[in-house]
C-alpha cells in the first residue's frame, strides 16, 4: 500500500512540473510578444527619430545659408550705409518671422543691429553719429505698407562681450556658429548664429554677422503630433521649445520628459505608462557648432498591440487552460490525500488496537507472574519469623548480624510493595519507584535519618519490572550503608540519587553522600553490603564502583533496554 502511495505520487509531481514548464513557455511566449511589441516601435521611432533630425537640419541650414549670403554681400562692399543695411535686411527678416534681429559688428566693438519685437522696429548702434537731424534710415518711416522703424542711437552693448562674438572669432573654418543662452526653452529665449566676415584682403577689417532666431518660433514648426507618434526638438536640459497641451499626446510629453529626468538623461529608449496607454520614447542629443540640442521622440504601443494580439490572446488561453488542469490536478491530488488519510487513520486504529491487545496480554503476563511470586509476602512470614527468633537472642554481636540480615529482608520485601503498586507494570516509573524506596528506608532507619536529606532524579527514565527490582534492592542496600556508616554524627547530611542513560542500552545508577567517606579500614560487615550490590549488578550485566568525593560515590552500571 505504502509502495501505490510513493507510485502515485511520483505520478502527480511528474505531472505538475510539466505543467510548470508548459506555464513557464507561456510566460516566456508572452514576454517575447511583449518584446515584439517594443522592438516594432523601436524600429518606427528610430525611422521618426531620423526624419526629425533631417528636419532639423534643413530648417537650420536655411538659417546658415541666409547668414552666408548676407556674409557674402558684405564682403564685397567696404562700406555699408545703414539705410542700405536696412534695405537688405528687413525684406530677409518680413519673410522669415522666425528672424528677431540682424547685427553687424567689427573689430573694434562697433555693432550695428535691425531688431523687430511684437511688430516694432528698430535699429540701434554703439556710436553716436556725427549727423544733423535724424538718420537717413528715418525716410523708410513714410514708406507705404511699413512700419515705421525707431533709430536708437548707443543703446548696445560691447558686441566684444557677448558670446556669439566669441564663437564667431573661434570658428576658424569660416562655418556658422551658433550659441544660446543657458536654457534656449524658457519662454521669449533665442539662439544665435554667427559667422566671421574677413575682407577681401589680409589687411581689410573683418566683421561679425550674426542672426537672432526666436526658438519658440524656429521649433514651431519642426514639432511633429499625431494619436500615434510624435517628435519635436528639445533644449540640452530637455525643455520643450513649444507649450505643451492638454491631449493624449501632451501628457504623454509631460510623463516622457519627467521619466526620462529620473532615468539621468539616458540616450536610449524607455517605455512608460499614461492614460492607459503604453509609449516607447527616447531623448538623443543633436550637436550644433557651439549649442547643443536634443530630439525627442514618441511612439504609442497600442497599434503595435493590437498587430500581437492574436498571438497573446492564444498564450493568454493557452495559460488559462493550463491553470485550469493545475486546478483539476490540485482538486485530484487533495481528493487522494483525504483519502490516504482515511486509510492511514484506518491502520493507526487498527495498530492502536493491536497496542492495547499486546499490552492486556503483558500486564496479564505480568500479574500472572506478580500471582506466581508472591515474595512479598513470604518475606513478610520471614521477616517476622526472624523477629520472634531474635527477640531469644542475648548475644549484642549475634543480635546486631541478625538485625541485619532481617532489615535486608524487609528491604526486599519493601521493593515488592512498592514494585506492584505501580499503574502500568510493562514501563514502570523509576522516579516514583526510587522516591517511595528512599522514603520507606529513610523511615526505616529513624531516628538517625532524620537528620540526612536525599533527592531523586531519574530524567523521567522507565523500566521493566526484573530490572526495577534489582534497582530498588541495589538503592535500599546503598541506602542502608549511607544511613548506617556515612553520617557517625548528629550534624545531618544529604544524599542525592541519580539515574542516566549513558549509552542505548546502558544506564548509571549514582549514590553520592556528603558523609565520611569511604575508610581502607572498614569493617567486614560494612563490605558485605558493597558485595552484595556488586553481585546485583552482575546480575544485570553491568558493574559497581565506589570511590571519595567530597563524601562516597557509588556508581552501578547495568543494562536494560529502553522503554519509551
Amino acid at each position: 500500500m505504502k509502495r501505490e502511495r510513493v507510485s502515485g505520487r511520483s505520478i502527480m509531481v511528474a505531472i505538475a512540473l510539466l505543467i510548470l514548464a508548459a506555464m513557464a513557455l507561456v510566460v516566456h511566449g508572452l514576454m517575447r510578444t511583449n518584446e515584439h511589441t517594443i522592438g516594432l516601435g523601436t524600429l518606427t521611432l528610430d525611422r521618426v527619430m531620423d526624419a526629425q533630425r533631417t528636419r532639423l537640419e534643413t530648417v537650420l541650414g536655411i538659417f546658415e545659408a541666409d547668414l552666408e549670403q548676407e556674409a557674402a554681400y558684405v564682403r564685397e562692399h567696404d562700406t555699408l550705409p545703414d539705410e542700405e543695411l536696412v534695405a537688405r535686411w528687413r525684406p530677409l527678416m518680413i519673410a522669415d518671422p522666425s528672424i528677431n534681429c540682424i547685427s553687424l559688428a567689427d573689430e573694434r566693438g562697433n555693432e550695428r543691429s535691425l531688431c523687430v519685437d511684437n511688430g516694432r522696429w528698430s535699429f540701434g548702434t554703439t556710436v553716436s553719429r556725427s549727423q544733423k537731424g535724424p538718420p537717413a534710415v528715418t525716410d523708410l518711416n513714410g514708406a507705404p505698407g511699413h512700419p515705421p522703424i525707431t533709430h536708437i542711437a548707443d543703446t548696445l552693448s560691447d558686441p566684444r562681450e557677448e558670446v556669439w562674438f566669441s564663437q564667431a572669432l573661434e570658428g576658424r573654418h569660416g562655418d556658422p556658429v551658433w550659441s544660446s543662452g543657458p536654457d534656449s526653452a524658457l519662454a521669449g529665449a533665442r539662439m544665435h548664429v554667427s559667422l566671421l566676415v574677413r575682407g577681401r584682403t589680409s589687411t581689410d577689417a573683418y566683421h561679425i554677422l550674426r542672426l537672432t532666431v526666436s526658438s519658440e518660433r524656429m521649433m514651431k514648426g519642426l514639432s511633429t503630433s499625431t494619436p500615434a507618434y510624435s517628435s519635436m526638438p528639445l533644449s540640452a536640459a530637455g525643455r520643450p521649445y513649444i507649450v505643451l497641451d492638454t491631449s493624449a499626446m501632451g501628457r504623454a510629453w509631460q510623463v516622457a520628459l519627467r521619466t526620462w529626468g529620473q532615468r539621468r538623461r539616458t540616450h536610449t529608449a524607455f517605455t512608460f505608462t499614461s492614460g492607459g496607454s503604453h509609449y516607447i520614447g527616447q531623448v538623443v542629443p543633436y550637436g550644433l557648432k557651439g549649442a547643443a540640442l536634443a530630439v525627442g521622440t514618441l511612439i504609442e504601443l497600442g497599434p503595435f498591440e493590437r498587430w500581437t494580439d492574436g498571438e497573446r490572446r492564444v498564450l493568454v488561453i493557452g495559460g488559462g487552460l493550463l491553470v485550469l488542469l493545475a486546478f483539476l490536478l490540485l482538486w485530484a491530488y487533495v481528493r487522494a490525500r483525504r483519502r490516504d488519510a482515511r486509510v492511514r487513520k484506518q491502520e493507526k486504529y487498527s495498530r492502536t488496537q493491536e497496542r492495547k491487545l499486546a499490552k492486556a496480554l503483558g500486564e496479564r503476563e505480568i500479574l500472572d507472574r506478580e500471582v506466581h511470586h508472591r515474595v512479598k509476602n513470604n518475606l513478610q512470614v520471614v521477616s517476622s519469623l526472624l523477629n520472634l527468633q531474635m527477640q531469644r537472642i542475648t548475644d549484642a554481636n549475634a543480635r546486631s548480624e541478625f538485625v541485619r540480615g532481617k532489615r535486608r529482608i524487609d528491604s526486599m520485601a519493601l521493593v515488592h510493595h512498592k514494585l506492584y503498586r505501580q499503574y502500568d507494570l510493562r514501563a514502570i516509573d523509576l522516579n516514583v519507584l526510587l522516591t517511595d524506596l528512599a522514603q520507606a528506608t529513610s523511615a526505616m532507619y529513624e531516628p538517625q535519618s532524620r537528620s540526612v536529606s536525599y533527592s531523586v532524579d531519574t530524567a523521567g527514565i522507565r523500566g521493566d519490572a526484573d530490572t526495577s527490582i534489582q534497582l530498588g534492592m541495589i538503592l535500599c542496600e546503598l541506602l542502608a550503608n549511607c544511613y548506617q556508616h556515612a553520617f557517625p554524627y548528629a550534624t545531618g547530611g544529604h544524599i542525592e540519587i541519580g539515574l542516566r542513560q549513558v549509552e542505548s542500552d546502558l544506564y548509571r545508577l549514582s549514590v553520592k553522600d556528603n558523609g565520611r567517606g569511604l575508610d581502607a579500614s572498614m569493617a567486614r560487615v560494612e563490605q558485605l553490603g558493597l558485595e552484595i550490590v556488586e553481585a546485583l549488578a552482575e546480575q544485570l550485566d553491568g558493574s559497581m564502583s565506589a570511590r571519595n568525593a567530597e563524601g562516597t560515590v557509588v556508581d552501578v552500571l547495568f543494562r536494560m533496554q529502553r522503554i519509551p
